[in-house]
């Protein structure tokens, strides 16, 4: 309702995230069961698979640089540090997960700021990249994109080549009942009447392709029609604040959701409710009206 209940439930976020963020911590140590998956050996910490973890941490990082970028709180130097290495350190958490969409998730907030709002933004994502692409695990997972991917027969897809496998097995069904679709939570339990390979049901793993085929068209442009709304929101405001917090605000915030709606594309982000608990929360406390306060500081 107010500034200040809009950095009180910012400042809940930041510290509330001390905790899943140090469990995945212990677990980068231990590298064990409970706090890795068994079978991939990739970090889950104290959520029930890497993904959602990953999708977390990319939110933690965008809550950080927002705090950082905005300027919404009075920091001192010694805690513009500490929240600059506390993000560093998420980010390598990030990188254990594994998960290669959530990694460019946090790619395009930081190009999308770069371009939008500070140039030098864009130097340090080809710096990171660069250096990103140097470690084990980010080696070893673009190194399965190249292999398993269906050219010769009987062996094993990659998790690309897979998905791409299932969406175009679901095409068929999705234009019998292209308008309204099957209903919702349909697509698992008949995706084994057209996914040989999944006789047993699989999840979707792109909530577009989810949404036509439990939808139809009505739901998916809906669902689109909510992200339009809240890009226009951000973009407004960016326009009408070019300098200030409201512009620096606007534009993180413009960023992330084009994030989220691209790992919308391979993951099922619509069964993450705790991740997504955190974003829908986040994303409505940033679509509050603005106080005639802080218009007068970013019009100034």
């Amino acid at each position: 309702r107010n500034e200040k209940e809009k950095k009180f439930w910012l400042l809940m976020m930041l510290l509330s995230s001390f905790i899943p963020v140090g469990f995945a911590n212990l677990g980068l140590v231990l590298r064990k069961y409970p706090f890795v998956e068994a079978s991939s050996m990739r970090l889950e910490g104290s959520f029930t698979h890497p993904n959602i973890l990953a999708f977390y941490l990319a939110f933690v990082a965008t809550v950080v640089f927002y705090v950082l970028k905005t300027g919404v709180f009075r920091l001192s130097g010694v805690m513009k540090s500490f929240l600059w290495l506390y993000m560093a350190n998420v980010l390598v958490v990030l990188i254990a997960t594994q998960t290669r969409s959530a990694w460019m998730a946090v790619a395009i907030l930081f190009l999308c700021y770069g371009v939008l709002k500070e140039k030098k933004f864009l130097f340090v994502c080809l710096l990171g990249g660069l250096v990103l692409m140097a470690t084990p695990q980010v080696q070893s997972r673009m190194k399965d994109l190249s292999e398993g991917t269906g050219s010769r027969s009987h062996e094993k897809l990659n998790s690309a080549a897979w998905r791409v496998k299932l969406w175009e097995s679901a095409i068929p069904s999705i234009k019998k009942r292209f308008v309204f679709g099957y209903g919702l939570e349909s697509f698992r339990p008949l995706s084994g009447g057209f996914f040989v390979l999944e006789p047993g049901g699989v999840p979707a793993h792109n909530v577009y392709v989810e949404l036509l085929f439990e939808t139809g068209g009505v739901g998916l442009f809906a669902f689109l029609w909510i992200y339009r709304s809240i890009h226009r929101t951000f973009f407004l405001r960016m326009v009408r604040y070019r300098a200030g917090p409201l512009s620096t605000e606007s534009v993180i915030l413009f960023a992330y959701v084009i994030g989220y709606l691209f790992v919308c594309v391979s993951d099922n982000m619509l069964h993450y409710l705790a991740f997504n608990w955190y974003f829908w929360f986040f994303v409505g406390l940033m679509l509050q009206p603005v106080s005639p306060q802080l218009q007068t500081k970013a019009q100034s």
